[in-house]
């Protein structure tokens, strides 16, 4: 049995692909399918012709059947053409069109959100179109200003180099070097360094005392010994304990860190010992070129004048001059309350 392509639209409904046809005629009928398709919703045709067992074709009329229904798919996204925004279109085709607002295409450069095409006379800094900085280098807290050639953005302004530098001690005071430049370039904020110490809370604990003697002069402290640790030497008065007899001095050095005395020195010119002014202050300095401070001090008084050699020792009190006089006499003067400076 044949059946008719007309009956078979009516039974399989009016959306059959050429495959759906063939299953309607018992196997016998040879389809030959013809369809175009496209994006504007073109029609397929299908000829069908039927032929017996023998092979003969029978003049049946062609029937055109829709092969596929229409499809078309368009995706548009939009800016106001009044600003300069782009547009874009797709079709079923998968052609993408890009225009800009005003209907012609930017030639030059896009910026900004929306969207603005800039003149060739600009640049785009910041979603903004400005003109171009001819130097490359802009400064600026929203880079409005644009440095000139050869200089550089220092903080917020241009700034131009100083001289070449390797170091801060080749610029000015107020310079600073740039070590990517390595050239001095201005400071813009001065630094400013404060250390406040904090005191609450402690407290102070004394270590050792020395109470032995009266000291009225002020104590020196240095490492006269070498073992890195500092001494403490000074000058007493009154070294006979009598009221009256206050230049009366010794030189005394105790260790540093416990206040245990060291040595002392006496008054004994027999063993080159000499006492010292009991109200002169001594002085430390390397004299003798050992590397060591020495002690320099004002020895006894002498004479109705009261005048008094200078006396230099070494970090173990041992005597290294008195001062003399270009005939080998001793050299006096006159210290009242008063100190040896080195210099």
């Amino acid at each position: 049995m044949k059946t008719s392509p007309a009956y078979c639209l009516a039974a399989c409904g009016l959306s059959l692909f050429a495959s759906a046809l063939a299953a309607c005629q018992d196997n016998d009928p040879v389809a030959t399918e013809s369809a175009s398709e496209s994006g504007s919703g073109s029609t397929g045709t299908t000829g069908v012709s039927p032929t017996d067992g023998s092979g003969t074709t029978e003049s049946d009329p062609t029937t055109t059947v829709p092969t596929s229904t229409s499809t078309s798919t368009s995706t548009s996204t939009t800016d106001d053409s009044s600003t300069g925004g782009v547009s874009a279109t797709s079709s079923g085709s998968g052609t993408t069109e890009a225009t800009t607002g005003g209907g012609g295409g930017c030639m030059t450069l896009l910026c900004g959100d929306p969207a603005v095409c800039c003149p060739d006379t600009a640049e785009c800094v910041d979603g903004q179109c400005v003109d171009i900085c001819p130097g490359g280098i802009r400064c600026g807290a929203d880079q409005e200003q644009c440095c000139m050639g050869g200089d550089v953005c220092v903080g917020a302004s241009c700034a131009a180099p100083g001289g070449p530098c390797d170091g801060g001690e080749d610029c000015e005071v107020d310079e600073y070097c740039e070590p990517e430049l390595g050239k001095c370039l201005e400071q813009q904020d001065p630094l400013l360094c404060e250390v406040v110490p904090i005191f609450a809370g402690d407290d102070v604990e004394l270590e050792w005392s020395f109470t032995k003697d009266q000291v009225t002069g002020m104590p020196v402290v240095a490492d006269v010994t070498g073992d890195a640790t500092p001494e403490v030497i000074f000058n007493t008065t009154r070294a006979t304990g009598v009221e009256t007899d206050w230049a009366l001095g010794e030189i005394v050095c105790l260790d540093g860190k416990t206040g245990a005395e060291l040595w002392r020195i006496k008054h004994d010119p027999v063993n080159n010992k000499f006492g010292a002014h009991g109200r002169a202050t001594i002085a430390v300095g390397d004299v003798s070129g050992d590397g060591k401070p020495d002690i320099v001090y004002a020895g006894l008084q002498e004479g109705a004048t009261n005048v008094s050699p200078i006396h230099a020792v070494d970090g173990d009190g041992k005597l290294l001059w008195t001062s003399r006089l270009a005939n080998n006499t001793p050299a006096k003067i006159r210290v009242q309350n008063g100190t040896a400076t080195l210099a």
